[in-house]
């Protein structure tokens, strides 16, 4: 099983998601589970929960947000996947409408509370989950393993 993981955001936030990526990591143990997110943080703090990581901005998302339809190689490549879960798109119907209809089993969820929101973000990231696996009460610690490669003097 392959699973891509789309997540916008910057360090905080991928930081945020980690008990959310290893909720999803152990449950899916035997799966390859891909991040595409800003590679500058998240080769350095998310490389303990995903099998590979790659840059977001290297993937076709833009033309999810279009009515056009998608290109026969897009489709492909996000047809790969057996599971996408998208923590951006959110906010544009088209964009959610047009990846949920190409992809049956995708989730697209927003992580960023709302007004009079009273769950920590790493919950709300979490429960985003719930589509595929329930989220435990109580969030896993999550773990952050610095290669010493990645240390800067």
């Amino acid at each position: 099983m392959e699973i891509l993981v789309l997540h916008p955001g910057a360090l905080g936030d991928i930081i945020l998601s980690l008990p959310a990526m290893k909720i999803l990591r152990d449950r899916f143990r035997n799966a390859g589970v891909t991040l595409a997110a800003n590679t500058d943080f998240a080769s350095i703090v998310a490389s303990v929960y995903a099998s590979r990581i790659r840059s977001l901005s290297t993937l076709p998302i833009h033309r999810l947000y279009t009515s056009e339809p998608l290109p026969v190689e897009e489709k492909k490549l996000w047809l790969s996947y057996d599971r996408i879960l998208s923590w951006t798109g959110h906010a544009c119907e088209s964009f959610a409408a047009k990846l949920s209809t190409l992809h049956p089993a995708a989730i697209v969820a927003t992580w960023k509370p709302g007004p009079g929101e009273r769950r920590h973000v790493s919950r709300i990231f979490a429960d985003t989950l719930n589509p595929w696996l329930p989220t435990p009460g109580f969030l896993p610690v999550a773990e952050i393993v610095v290669n010493p490669d990645d240390c800067r003097q």
